[in-house]
């Protein structure tokens, strides 16, 4: 019917065209991101803070995506170990179910922490790299 190699281009192109769409929303996640931060930092119009967010990325590119992948895996990493520490209770009927329960706010209160981090950590890294130009920073 089909001839291996056949099969093996579709399965190369179907796979470099889903690495290439993670690359494109690893990136539009990154310049929203900085966007919204430039949003709120700088108190700037929705298109205004579009281009900035661009323009700040393209002169910043490797550190912010660098930094955006650690605070990612450190979130993610955090994640995977607590959600190693509720399995064990998973085994356990009726206590386990009680215990899941107390669990899963302490959870949810800590990826919501985590978020936080994240945002706190990228305007900091935002405020940093445009030191030199004029930004205002208003509470």
């Amino acid at each position: 019917m089909f001839k291996e190699e056949k099969v093996g281009e579709a399965l190369l192109i179907l796979f470099s065209l889903g690495f290439l769409l993670l690359l494109l929303s690893f990136f539009f996640t990154l310049f929203a991101h900085f966007s919204n931060i430039i949003l709120v930092m700088e108190n700037r119009g929705a298109g205004s803070a579009l281009r900035e967010g661009f323009r700040f990325l393209k002169s910043h590119f490797g550190s912010s995506a660098g930094l955006y992948i650690l605070l990612v895996l450190i979130q993610l990493g955090i994640g995977f170990a607590f959600s190693i520490f509720q399995f064990p209770f998973s085994f356990i009927p009726i206590l386990g179910t009680l215990i899941y329960l107390f669990l899963l706010p302490l959870q949810t209160l800590l990826s919501i922490y985590l978020t936080l981090f994240l945002t706190a950590t990228l305007m900091v890294f935002y405020k940093d790299r445009t030191r030199g130009e004029t930004v205002e920073f208003q509470l």
